[in-house]
Parts: C-alpha cells; structure tokens; sequence
C-alpha cells in the first residue's frame, strides 16, 4: 500500500542522506567535535541552482551537515573518482571508512569569516 506520510516527509528532503537526521551547523560541529568528523557517506542537494555537499559522520550517525564550497568540491572530487557516480563514491568511502576533517573557524586577509577544512 502506498505510504503517503513517507512520501510526504520524503518529498521535504533534498537528500536522502538527511532522512531522520538532524541538521548540524558549522558552529555546532566545530564545538561538538574539535578533534573532527570521519565522513562517512555523501550526496549533492540543489537549491535555486547552487549545488552543495551533503554528508553524514561516523562520529554522530542522527546528524547531516551541509558543505560549504570547500566540502562540496572535495565531494565532486570523489565523485569524479567513480566516473561522476556519487552513490557509488559515497559506498565505497563507507566501506574505506570515510576521511577524517577537522573545522575551523579563520578570518581572511580582508577580515571576512571562512570555514577552513584540514584533512587528519
């Protein structure tokens, strides 16, 4: 039988990746987690033609978090790596046990705020 609730909660998603997860900002996840997440698992969601990473951590497994362009463009390179197939990337960054990354918060030469991304 057709389950119209989950269609509907489905529908309000821009990945499947944030299905019964919370959103994490990027405050939240430099204070929460200081030594960095282990991404575990990504897709791309668009909103008004701007596409953005979205992934999930080992660290928090009820949590999603939103990429910026640093993030989203790691993610691309992934994808790239397997022929433009991000389902495919995300599976196989799973079973490698994802990438380590740290979060900080900088400031640039001009004084505007950045997000920087290490690699652990």
């Amino acid at each position: 039988m057709f389950n119209f609730r989950e269609s509907a909660m489905n529908s309000t998603l821009l990945s499947s990746l944030q299905n019964n997860r919370e959103k994490i900002s990027t405050e939240g996840l430099i204070e929460r987690f200081p030594g960095g997440i282990t991404v575990n698992a990504f897709d791309f969601a668009t909103v008004q033609d701007k596409t953005f990473a979205v992934v999930t951590f080992a660290e928090d497994d009820g949590m999603y978090y939103n990429g910026g362009t640093v993030l989203t463009k790691m993610c691309l390179a992934w994808a790239a790596g397997f022929d433009g197939d991000p389902e495919t990337a995300s599976v196989q960054l799973a079973k490698a046990g994802g990438v380590k990354l740290k979060f900080a918060e900088s400031k640039t030469k001009n004084g505007n705020n950045v997000t920087t991304i290490t690699v652990v």
